[in-house]
């Protein structure tokens, strides 16, 4: 079962709601939630699901060969 598409905001600092905005830019290209198509939804979300259990879990990202 999917999340309903405006769920209650947890609320966060603003120096992490920029972050958040950063990383959506970064993944997705957009600037405001707004611009995110419908058909990104799911994607959008496992993203955020993604970052919030390492930002609760303390799961930090894997270092990637760089060779």
């Amino acid at each position: 079962m999917s999340e309903p598409p405006f769920a209650e905001p947890v609320p966060i600092p603003e120096e992490d709601a920029v972050d958040l905005y950063a990383a959506l830019y970064r993944r997705f290209g957009v600037s405001t939630y707004a611009e995110i198509p419908a058909t990104q939804y799911e994607a959008v979300m496992n993203y955020l699901r993604d970052l919030w259990k390492r930002a609760t879990t303390g799961i930090t990202p894997e270092q990637k060969s760089l060779f």
